[in-house]
């Protein structure tokens, strides 16, 4: 009884999407995906950040959502099946651009580190050598201040300075990796108050 009840309430639709997402490995590890874009959008409301990022080789369901989709609790889990936890630190821009250009570091091959975000505008060039492939960051509309500290959000997998994120390793925390909340838990309240992913 417990176990159908359970199944029950996780298959209820908290959101309907009307733009495609694309899960699959060779998307979310190479590009800018609609269902990164979800879960990066929501990261950085739940903790009112400047930024977040979060890594592509942390979405795993390998699925495609068409438009008009029902998305329930149990596709949340799916595609962050990790117990993540949701980490805000405090990061300068010269660091942040770092992060950047580690996430980029593997282009033309799909790698787990690419990064989907939310808050920033990144330009950037795949023919450069790794390390200095981004070309301008944009954060808010104004360009990245390299002695600025920012509020960026991300997964405690990242956090710890995996994935070759090692500038997040250090920097300043607001809670504690173990006190900060469950990204999966987070990013399903955000979708049902959307009610409507829309995120291309």
């Amino acid at each position: 009884g417990f176990q159908q009840e359970l199944d029950r309430q996780m298959n209820v639709p908290i959101a309907t999407t009307s733009v495609a997402l694309d899960s699959r490995n060779a998307v979310v590890r190479s590009r800018e995906a609609a269902i990164g874009n979800v879960i990066a959008d929501a990261m950085r409301a739940r903790t009112r950040a400047d930024a977040a990022i979060m890594n592509g080789g942390g979405i795993r369901a390998g699925a495609v959502y068409e438009p008009g989709a029902a998305i329930t609790r149990r596709d949340v889990l799916a595609e962050l099946p990790f117990g993540n936890h949701l980490v805000t630190v405090d990061i300068k821009g010269s660091a942040l651009r770092k992060e950047l250009e580690n996430g980029l570091s593997r282009l033309p091959a799909a790698a787990g580190r690419f990064p989907q975000v939310s808050g920033l505008r990144i330009e950037f060039d795949p023919q450069r050598p790794p390390g200095s492939r981004v070309l301008a960051v944009a954060l808010g509309g104004a360009p990245l201040d390299p002695d600025r500290t920012y509020r960026v959000a991300t997964n405690d997998f990242l956090a710890r300075g995996s994935d070759g994120y090692t500038m997040f390793a250090d920097a300043p925390r607001l809670l504690p990796d173990v006190d900060a909340p469950l990204l999966a838990n987070d990013v399903m309240v955000y979708v049902r108050n959307i009610g409507t992913v829309k995120t291309g």
